[in-house]
C-alpha cells in the first residue's frame, strides 16, 4: 500500500482541528446558556414573591394610575385590526389611549376603522419631534375619545412607531402589534414594575403563541396548545428565547433586545434618542443597544427591565415559508444592529456590555448557525468520504440536540413552578413533547433560514418581505389553525 501523501495529512489533520473547535465553541455557549438559565430562575423566584404581595384588581379599576399610549402600526392588517382595536378599548386599565398608526395601507384597514369606530378628523397640533413620512390626517372615534388613528404614506414599522411617538401625549408608550393581544391583567404588573422603579426607562416584556387559545372580545380566555405542529413547535420556543434570551440578563443589566411586539418606554426617551431607525429590520434590537450605549455615555443607568409574566400573546406563522421569511428577516435584522453598533464589541468603556453581553450575541446569535450549519456539513462529508469520526459527531449531537432538548425541558419545568399557564396534562404532555421534537427536523430548518438570511447580507438582497395572517376571529372560530 502507497505511503498517504502529506498533503492528505495536513488536510485530515486541519479537518480534526475544525471539528474540535467547533465542539469546543459548543461547549463554551451552552455553558453560557446554563449561567443565563440560573440568573432566569432566581430573577423569576424572586419576581413571584413580589407579586403575592400586588394587589392588581385595586390598580386595574383605580383611576388614579399613571396614563398610558398604545401604540399600534398597522399595515394592511384588515383581517385583524378591528378585534384588535376592540380588544384594546376593553382593557381594564383606565388611564390609557389607544394610538393606531395606519401606515400607507393599500387595503381597507382605514376604511374599516371608520366604519367601526365612527371616526372624524381632527386638528392634532404636535411638535414632529421624530422624522417620519408625511401624514395625510388625524382622526378621532366619537365613540370612544381616547381611540386616535395616524393615516401617513408608508414607511415601515420603525416610522409607523414614531408617527405614534409625535402624537403621543402621555409619558409611557407601548408599542405592539395588530397580530398581539395584551393581557388585561399582566399590562398592569408592568405598569406597576415601570413606575416602582424611577431610574427605568425602558422595559419589555414575555410574549406567548395566541393559536390555539379560545379569543374573545377581551382577549385570551382559555389557554391551549396548538394543533398546528409549527405552532405548536414555537410554543417551546417562545417560552425558552424569553426565559433564557431575556430574564437570563436581569442580573447583569438587564436584556439588550427589547421585543417590538412587547416594548415599554418612557416617551421622552425615545424622542431624544430620535425614535427607532427605519433602515432597520431589527429596529427594536438596534434601539435597545442605542439606549444603553446612549445611557452609559450620559453616565446614566443603562438597565433596561423585563416582566417575565406573559404580557402579549401573539399569532404565529403556520406555514414553513412565512416562518422562514420571518426568521430569515429576523436573522438580517439582527446582523444589522451588530454591524451598526460594532464600536461596542470588546470596548471596556462599556462595561458589561461591551465585553460580555455584546459579543456573546455576536457569536452565539449571529455566528451560532453559521458554525451549527458547517458541523452538519462536516458529519455529512465524514460519511461520503468514509472518515471516521464517531467521537464528533457524538459530542456535536449532544452539545446541540441533546442540550437544546434538556434546555426547554428546564424553562418549562420553571414555568409549570411559577406561572402554570399551561394547567391540562395534555397540554404539559404537549409541552414535553414538543421540546423534543423541536431539535429534529425544525432545528435544523432554522439553521437553514439563518443561513439564507447570511446570504442575503453578502448578496445586499435584504427586504422586509410579507408575513401572512389569518387573524384572531378565526383562531377562535376554527378548531384547527392549521
Amino acid at each position: 500500500m502507497p505511503p498517504v501523501p502529506d498533503f492528505y495529512k495536513d488536510l485530515l489533520n486541519y479537518h480534526v482541528l475544525v471539528e474540535n473547535c467547533i465542539l469546543i465553541y459548543f461547549l463554551i455557549v451552552n455553558g453560557i446558556y446554563v449561567l443565563l438559565f440560573f440568573g432566569a430562575a432566581i430573577s423569576i423566584i424572586r419576581r413571584q414573591k413580589r407579586i403575592e404581595a400586588e394587589h392588581i384588581e385595586i390598580l386595574l379599576q383605580s383611576e388614579d394610575v399613571a396614563e398610558i399610549s398604545i401604540i399600534i402600526p398597522a399595515y394592511n392588517e384588515e383581517e385583524t385590526i378591528a378585534f384588535c382595536v376592540q380588544t384594546l378599548l376593553n382593557l381594564s386599565y383606565q388611564n390609557k389611549n389607544i394610538i393606531i398608526v395606519n401606515d400607507g395601507s393599500t387595503d381597507r384597514t382605514l376604511d374599516i376603522l371608520k366604519d367601526a369606530y365612527h371616526l372624524r378628523r381632527i386638528h392634532m397640533p404636535h411638535v414632529e419631534r421624530i422624522v417620519t413620512e408625511p401624514v395625510r390626517n388625524y382622526y378621532q372615534s366619537m365613540d370612544y375619545p381616547n381611540l386616535y388613528v395616524v393615516d401617513k404614506f408608508n414607511g415601515n414599522r420603525a416610522d409607523a412607531v414614531n408617527a405614534g411617538i409625535n402624537v403621543c401625549q402621555t409619558h409611557y408608550a407601548l408599542a405592539t402589534d395588530s397580530d398581539t393581544l395584551v393581557d388585561n391583567q399582566e399590562l398592569s404588573r408592568l405598569m406597576r414594575y415601570m413606575i416602582s422603579r424611577t431610574s427605568l426607562s425602558a422595559c419589555g416584556g414575555s410574549i406567548r403563541v395566541a393559536n390555539g387559545c379560545d379569543i374573545e372580545l377581551r382577549g385570551v380566555t382559555n389557554i391551549k396548545f396548538p394543533s398546528n405542529y409549527l405552532a405548536s413547535i414555537q410554543v417551546v420556543e417562545y417560552l425558552r428565547s424569553f426565559v433564557v434570551g431575556r430574564m437570563g440578563w436581569d442580573p447583569i443589566g438587564g436584556p439588550i433586545l427589547i421585543s417590538g411586539a412587547c416594548s415599554f418606554y418612557q416617551t421622552s426617551v425615545v424622542t431624544e434618542l430620535g425614535g427607532f431607525d427605519k433602515k432597520m429590520l431589527g429596529e427594536d434590537l438596534e434601539f435597545t443597544l442605542r439606549y444603553k450605549r446612549t445611557r452609559m455615555e450620559q453616565h446614566d443607568d443603562p438597565t433596561t427591565g423585563f416582566v417575565p409574566e406573559p404580557i402579549m400573546w401573539t399569532e404565529v406563522p403556520t406555514t414553513i415559508k412565512t416562518l422562514g421569511n420571518q426568521r430569515t428577516r429576523w436573522y438580517v435584522g439582527l446582523a444589522q444592529a451588530l454591524w451598526k453598533h460594532r464600536f461596542l464589541f470588546f470596548n471596556p468603556r462599556y462595561g458589561l456590555l461591551g465585553l460580555f453581553s455584546f459579543p456573546f450575541y455576536f457569536f452565539a446569535e449571529f455566528l451560532g448557525p453559521i458554525v451549527e450549519f458547517l458541523g452538519y456539513f462536516l458529519i455529512i462529508f465524514d460519511f461520503v468520504f468514509r472518515i471516521t469520526t464517531p467521537f464528533f459527531i457524538i459530542y456535536f449531537i449532544i452539545l446541540t440536540i441533546v442540550f437544546g432538548a434538556i434546555l426547554s425541558l428546564f424553562c418549562i419545568t420553571l414555568e409549570q413552578i411559577s406561572f402554570r399557564k399551561y394547567t391540562s396534562t395534555k397540554d404539559i404532555a404537549k409541552y414535553v413533547l414538543y421540546s423534543l421534537l423541536e431539535n429534529i427536523g425544525y432545528r435544523q430548518m432554522h439553521v437553514w433560514w439563518r443561513i439564507k438570511g447570511f446570504w442575503k447580507l453578502i448578496t445586499s438582497d435584504v427586504k422586509w418581505g410579507e408575513i401572512g395572517r389569518k387573524g384572531f376571529h378565526r383562531i377562535k372560530r376554527k378548531k384547527n389553525d392549521e
